[in-house]
């Protein structure tokens, strides 16, 4: 039937995601370029996953107060989950995310994956990011994330990633379903 080829499709998706996120790399956040072309090696801008996530996170809390996404009450509730969350630094190992891990960027040739495109979003970081990104994007459809996460392997044991990342991920959710909300569509995306 039609629901088990996809069941099984997404089941491969998260067996190559795995695999993907098996390339370890230095550092986190956008690639250094200079590092790249000078050493040829991946290595990321920042020194740590939560600098990284932080980076720019007040700026983007100002502009959606700005443009009246969310309120003063809002945006502080926000910051407070999101830097409470992002304690003491878990990460020690950076892996490579795409970082715009959706199922419209995945090619099929025959049953098998021939590709996944549009990795110009790609960084080195915690693969629950990819994770993360991936779910939200399928709509919370547990058709589509269960046989993805049962390929990807391991995610009842918090996918060896930082307590913090997952806690990041469940506490985040129901905001961002709000956030939404208040834009006026039911689909859920994660920033």
């Amino acid at each position: 039937s039609t629901k088990k080829k996809l069941s099984l499709e997404f089941e491969k998706l998260g067996k190559y995601t795995k695999k993907i996120h098996k390339v370890k790399l230095d550092n986190f956040g956008q690639f250094n370029i200079s590092e790249i072309i000078n050493n040829g090696k991946g290595k990321g801008l920042n020194k740590t996953w939560k600098e990284y996530i932080l980076t720019n996170f007040g700026e983007h809390i100002k502009i959606c107060y700005r443009n009246k996404l969310i309120d003063k009450t809002e945006a502080f509730r926000i910051e407070k989950v999101v830097t409470g969350v992002m304690t003491e630094e878990k990460i020690k190992e950076g892996v490579l995310l795409n970082g715009d891990l959706a199922n419209h960027n995945v090619f099929y040739r025959s049953s098998r994956i021939a590709g996944i495109i549009d990795w110009e979003d790609s960084i080195v970081g915690d693969s629950i990011y990819d994770l993360a990104f991936w779910i939200t994007g399928a709509y919370y459809d547990e058709e589509w994330i269960k046989p993805f996460l049962k390929g990807y392997g391991g995610f009842e044991n918090n996918l060896g990633i930082s307590a913090d990342a997952f806690s990041l991920v469940q506490t985040v959710e129901p905001l961002t379903i709000e956030f939404t909300s208040n834009l006026g569509t039911t689909t859920p995306a994660l920033w």
